[in-house]
Protein backbone atom coordinates (compact mmCIF):
# COMPACT_ATOMS: atom_id res chain seq x y z
CA UNK A 1 0.00 0.00 0.00
CA UNK A 2 1.08 3.53 -0.75
CA UNK A 3 2.49 5.43 2.23
CA UNK A 4 3.85 8.93 1.56
CA UNK A 5 7.21 9.94 3.02
CA UNK A 6 6.59 13.01 5.19
CA UNK A 7 8.62 15.18 7.54
CA UNK A 8 8.33 14.15 11.19
CA UNK A 9 6.90 17.56 12.13
CA UNK A 10 4.19 17.24 9.45
CA UNK A 11 3.28 13.78 10.74
CA UNK A 12 3.04 15.23 14.24
CA UNK A 13 0.99 18.33 13.39
CA UNK A 14 -1.01 17.33 10.31
CA UNK A 15 -1.32 13.55 10.88
CA UNK A 16 -4.20 12.18 8.79
CA UNK A 17 -4.00 15.11 6.35
CA UNK A 18 -0.55 13.99 5.11
CA UNK A 19 -1.16 10.22 5.39
CA UNK A 20 -2.57 7.91 2.72
CA UNK A 21 -6.34 7.29 2.65
CA UNK A 22 -5.64 4.24 4.85
CA UNK A 23 -3.77 6.35 7.40
CA UNK A 24 -0.30 5.08 6.44
CA UNK A 25 2.79 7.22 6.22
CA UNK A 26 6.57 7.00 6.30
CA UNK A 27 8.99 9.19 8.20
CA UNK A 28 12.73 9.20 8.71
CA UNK A 29 14.76 10.88 11.40
CA UNK A 30 17.17 10.75 14.28
CA UNK A 31 16.12 8.54 17.19
CA UNK A 32 15.21 10.36 20.40
CA UNK A 33 15.20 7.90 23.30
CA UNK A 34 16.11 8.90 26.83
CA UNK A 35 15.27 5.54 28.43
CA UNK A 36 16.06 2.52 26.27
CA UNK A 37 14.90 -0.87 27.51
CA UNK A 38 17.54 -3.43 28.47
CA UNK A 39 17.20 -6.86 26.94
CA UNK A 40 17.36 -9.49 29.71
CA UNK A 41 19.42 -12.18 27.96
CA UNK A 42 22.23 -10.09 26.45
CA UNK A 43 21.86 -6.91 28.52
CA UNK A 44 21.68 -4.79 25.35
CA UNK A 45 20.26 -1.24 25.59
CA UNK A 46 17.63 -1.28 22.85
CA UNK A 47 14.45 0.16 21.35
CA UNK A 48 12.64 -3.21 21.33
CA UNK A 49 13.26 -6.81 22.34
CA UNK A 50 11.31 -10.03 22.20
CA UNK A 51 11.99 -13.33 23.93
CA UNK A 52 10.62 -16.78 23.20
CA UNK A 53 11.49 -19.71 25.46
CA UNK A 54 10.73 -23.27 24.38
CA UNK A 55 11.46 -26.78 25.54
CA UNK A 56 12.03 -29.67 23.12
CA UNK A 57 12.14 -33.40 23.83
CA UNK A 58 11.53 -36.77 22.21
CA UNK A 59 8.67 -38.93 23.35
CA UNK A 60 7.51 -42.21 21.81
CA UNK A 61 9.75 -41.61 18.79
CA UNK A 62 8.23 -38.18 18.09
CA UNK A 63 9.71 -34.73 18.57
CA UNK A 64 7.70 -32.56 20.97
CA UNK A 65 7.94 -28.85 21.69
CA UNK A 66 6.22 -26.51 24.14
CA UNK A 67 6.42 -22.72 24.45
CA UNK A 68 7.31 -21.86 28.04
CA UNK A 69 7.30 -18.08 27.76
CA UNK A 70 6.94 -15.35 25.16
CA UNK A 71 7.29 -11.64 25.88
CA UNK A 72 8.40 -8.37 24.39
CA UNK A 73 9.03 -4.79 25.47
CA UNK A 74 9.47 -1.51 23.64
CA UNK A 75 11.12 1.71 24.74
CA UNK A 76 9.32 5.01 24.41
CA UNK A 77 11.08 6.78 21.55
CA UNK A 78 10.54 9.30 18.78
CA UNK A 79 11.96 10.24 15.39
CA UNK A 80 12.99 13.80 14.60
CA UNK A 81 14.27 15.08 11.25
CA UNK A 82 14.63 18.61 12.65
CA UNK A 83 11.01 19.62 12.03
CA UNK A 84 9.57 18.16 15.26
CA UNK A 85 9.60 14.78 17.00
CA UNK A 86 6.90 12.13 16.34
CA UNK A 87 6.50 9.20 18.76
CA UNK A 88 6.87 5.66 17.51
CA UNK A 89 4.58 3.10 19.15
CA UNK A 90 6.46 -0.20 18.80
CA UNK A 91 4.73 -1.93 21.71
CA UNK A 92 3.01 -4.46 19.37
CA UNK A 93 6.24 -5.28 17.57
CA UNK A 94 6.58 -5.35 13.81
CA UNK A 95 9.19 -5.88 11.15
CA UNK A 96 12.40 -4.33 12.42
CA UNK A 97 15.81 -4.23 10.73
CA UNK A 98 18.46 -4.83 11.88
CA UNK A 99 17.33 -7.31 14.51
CA UNK A 100 20.13 -8.90 16.48
CA UNK A 101 19.30 -12.49 17.40
CA UNK A 102 20.77 -14.51 20.25
CA UNK A 103 19.98 -18.18 20.81
CA UNK A 104 20.98 -20.08 23.92
CA UNK A 105 20.17 -23.65 24.91
CA UNK A 106 20.54 -25.61 28.13
CA UNK A 107 20.06 -29.39 28.27
CA UNK A 108 18.18 -31.11 31.04
CA UNK A 109 20.22 -33.58 33.09
CA UNK A 110 19.96 -37.37 32.72
CA UNK A 111 17.38 -37.55 35.52
CA UNK A 112 15.11 -34.80 34.27
CA UNK A 113 14.56 -31.29 35.64
CA UNK A 114 13.63 -30.88 39.27
CA UNK A 115 10.45 -28.84 39.64
CA UNK A 116 10.94 -25.53 41.42
CA UNK A 117 14.40 -24.81 40.03
CA UNK A 118 15.01 -22.10 37.46
CA UNK A 119 17.22 -21.67 34.40
CA UNK A 120 19.16 -18.44 34.06
CA UNK A 121 19.95 -16.97 30.62
CA UNK A 122 21.77 -13.71 31.33
CA UNK A 123 19.35 -11.95 33.69
CA UNK A 124 16.33 -13.74 32.23
CA UNK A 125 15.04 -16.30 34.72
CA UNK A 126 12.97 -19.13 33.29
CA UNK A 127 10.79 -21.18 35.64
CA UNK A 128 9.86 -24.38 33.85
CA UNK A 129 8.33 -26.81 36.29
CA UNK A 130 9.16 -30.50 35.81
CA UNK A 131 10.58 -31.42 32.41
CA UNK A 132 11.25 -34.79 30.83
CA UNK A 133 14.72 -36.34 30.76
CA UNK A 134 16.74 -35.34 27.70
CA UNK A 135 14.77 -32.14 27.09
CA UNK A 136 16.49 -28.97 25.90
CA UNK A 137 15.43 -25.48 26.99
CA UNK A 138 16.01 -22.87 24.32
CA UNK A 139 15.74 -19.10 24.60
CA UNK A 140 15.73 -16.86 21.55
CA UNK A 141 16.07 -13.10 21.99
CA UNK A 142 15.55 -10.57 19.18
CA UNK A 143 16.78 -7.02 19.75
CA UNK A 144 16.35 -3.79 17.80
CA UNK A 145 19.47 -1.97 19.04
CA UNK A 146 19.55 1.68 19.99
CA UNK A 147 20.25 3.09 16.53
CA UNK A 148 20.98 6.76 15.81
CA UNK A 149 18.55 7.00 12.86
CA UNK A 150 15.45 5.09 11.67
CA UNK A 151 12.99 4.97 8.81
CA UNK A 152 9.43 4.12 9.90
CA UNK A 153 6.31 3.05 8.01
CA UNK A 154 3.09 2.67 9.93
CA UNK A 155 -0.31 4.10 10.71
CA UNK A 156 -0.69 7.60 12.10
CA UNK A 157 -2.41 7.48 15.48
CA UNK A 158 -3.04 9.92 18.29
CA UNK A 159 0.06 8.47 20.02
CA UNK A 160 2.29 8.80 16.93
CA UNK A 161 3.18 6.23 14.28
CA UNK A 162 2.13 2.71 15.21
CA UNK A 163 1.06 -0.75 14.17
CA UNK A 164 -1.49 -0.54 11.34
CA UNK A 165 -3.35 -3.72 12.35
CA UNK A 166 -3.60 -5.25 8.88
CA UNK A 167 0.19 -5.16 8.36
CA UNK A 168 3.23 -4.67 10.56
CA UNK A 169 4.94 -1.52 11.76
CA UNK A 170 8.16 -1.33 9.76
CA UNK A 171 11.36 0.15 11.21
CA UNK A 172 14.68 0.13 9.42
CA UNK A 173 18.05 1.52 10.48
CA UNK A 174 19.35 4.24 8.19
CA UNK A 175 22.68 6.00 7.92
CA UNK A 176 22.68 9.61 9.10
CA UNK A 177 21.69 12.13 6.43
CA UNK A 178 24.51 14.17 4.98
Amino acid sequence: MFAPLVRTGDALVRGQAVASRHGLLCAEGNVVCTEPVISPVTGTPCLFYSIRATVRWHEAGMRRQRVLDSRHEAARFALDDGSGAIWIDAVWGGHFEPMETTRQSKPIGPYGHIAGTDFLFGKYKLSTGALPRGAICRVEEHVLPLLPRLYARGKIESRGIGHPGWCKLFLEGRAAAH
